[in-house]
């Protein structure tokens, strides 16, 4: 449970799409019981089917600002919960950016529901879009 929901960013429509497929694969293998192998492949499944869906957030982003994309970026290669520090090296690792944080594109971001904030540290709403933005290296 836990898993599907950090994942999907206890976002309705993803639920439903990644809940959908599990219950499927529950009735295929003829049995109640789900493990955390069924979920990531219901999550990697919903991925691959409804993509495309991403394609509105990346063009979110996109017309936010560059700024605000090369974030949304260096959050998704940075792969989890990270601070600004962690950030700005997810930013140069993944060469989509020099490093620099910029606060109010961020602060925009977290605005937007496209990045959540826990106290100093910042991650997609969504890491299932991280997954996304990585498959792909939009």
């Amino acid at each position: 449970y836990r898993m599907l929901h950090h994942e999907t960013g206890a976002n309705p429509y993803w639920l439903s799409i990644v809940c959908d497929l599990l219950v499927m694969r529950a009735n295929i293998r003829r049995r109640g019981a789900l493990e955390a192998a069924d979920v990531r492949w219901a999550l990697d499944e919903g991925l691959r089917q409804q993509g495309e869906v991403f394609l509105q957030e990346w063009s979110d982003a996109l017309e936010e600002s560059p700024e605000c994309a090369t974030l949304v970026r260096g959050l998704a290669f940075a792969g989890g919960p990270v601070d600004l520090r962690g950030l700005g090296r997810a930013l140069i690792t993944s060469k989509a950016g020099n490093g620099l944080i910029d606060r109010q594109s961020l602060r925009r971001l977290v605005e937007k529901g496209i990045v959540s904030t826990d106290g100093d540290r910042y991650e997609l709403t969504v890491p299932l879009f991280g997954q996304w933005l990585r498959q792909w290296e939009v």
